[in-house]
């Protein structure tokens, strides 16, 4: 019997594996999202409840600072219509690394 030990992981590999699929899978709705940056204060009341309504907060315009004029139509115009929110989105983990978070409070959300 051959094994091909190639395949074998580690424990870390594994548990890493397993949190990258979790990521990968974690959606919120756009109301379970703000309720969670409001219930961790990571942007004020009224900018969640913004945020909630497809506005974009108002402390979070200096994010659009980092981005060209049709980047940041383009963020606006997918935060106003989207329903649910995806832990991996792209503009989800630049803004997360633009506030600061690390990853394990965006997981906590």
């Amino acid at each position: 019997m051959n094994i091909d030990w190639t395949r074998m992981q580690t424990a870390e590999q594994r548990t890493a594996a397993a949190l990258a699929e979790k990521r990968n899978a974690a959606t919120l709705s756009k109301r379970e999202f703000c309720l969670a940056l409001a219930a961790n204060a990571i942007i004020s009341d009224a900018g969640c409840v913004a945020a909630a309504k497809g506005e974009w907060p108002d402390e979070l315009s200096g994010f659009f600072a980092y981005l060209t004029p049709a980047q940041q139509r383009d963020v606006e115009i997918e935060w106003a219509g989207s329903g649910h929110v995806a832990r991996m989105d792209t503009n989800i983990l630049v803004m997360a690394a633009w506030l600061g978070l690390p990853d394990a409070a965006v997981d906590a959300l």
